[in-house]
């Protein structure tokens, strides 16, 4: 894991499809090119690199139900990557810049049927605050979870 470089992406435009096969790579739902143009817009990223980019991380700089929070909208991990540290990795880089907005939470949605991402979440302090239903379709629920941040 000392081998792994996280550096925020100054232009993610220019890194889309390189995002894209992280996503393809990472075992779950690949994002798609749409949801990825939203977020590009928006959002701030986090790569992390190996010999080569191996994960990302996106967060949105204002949470729109709470204004003293961020949104983590998605880690991911290539396979062959994961359960190495990269996504805690990724995660203390959005800690960092939570924090150096001066804001103290941070929210994220996450399916119920993801267990593997609701461990991970669980174990870095997130707390599920609530639930959405049908959000990924009729009976696919999504939790809300959150974690308080010191400044």
């Amino acid at each position: 894991m000392d081998h792994v470089k996280i550096r925020q992406l100054k232009n993610p435009k220019k890194l889309k499809q390189t995002l894209m096969n992280i996503s393809k790579q990472s075992g779950g739902s690949p994002v798609g090119s749409k949801w990825l143009d939203r977020r590009i817009k928006t959002n701030v990223f986090f790569m992390a690199e190996q010999d080569e980019p191996v994960g990302f991380a996106s967060i949105c700089p204002d949470f729109k139900y709470d204004r003293t929070g961020t949104e983590l909208d998605i880690i991911t991990i290539c396979q062959k990557s994961q359960r190495q540290g990269i996504g805690r990795l990724l995660l203390d880089k959005t800690i960092e810049f939570t924090q150096r907005l001066g804001k103290t939470k941070i929210y994220l949605f996450v399916s119920q049927k993801n267990i593997d991402a609701l461990g991970f979440y669980e174990k870095m302090g997130f707390v599920e605050k609530g639930i959405l239903k049908d959000r990924y379709g009729p009976g696919e629920h999504s939790l809300i979870m959150k974690k308080e941040l010191e400044i």
